[in-house]
């Protein structure tokens, strides 16, 4: 889901992915609560801010979760 054309290669989109699931756990830390649809809107939603936060240049794994996290938060 590249927001600029970029492809990533296999180990970033393997970091990419536990990031996700890490900010997954921050923003709904009870996910059996969840129904699907609101489980894959909040995943979207995550995934669009940790890979901005991606291009713009963060690495690090846990930091990516917690941006992603914090800026899904910030406009639920």
């Amino acid at each position: 889901m590249p927001l600029s054309g970029t492809a990533y290669d296999p180990d970033t989109l393997a970091m990419l992915y536990r990031a996700l699931d890490a900010a997954l756990h921050r923003a709904a830390p009870d996910l059996s609560a969840l129904d699907d649809a609101t489980h894959q809107s909040i995943r979207a939603k995550l995934a669009c801010a940790l890979i901005r936060a991606y291009e713009n240049g963060e690495r690090d794994p846990e930091l990516l979760a917690i941006i992603a996290a914090q800026s899904y938060q910030r406009d639920a």
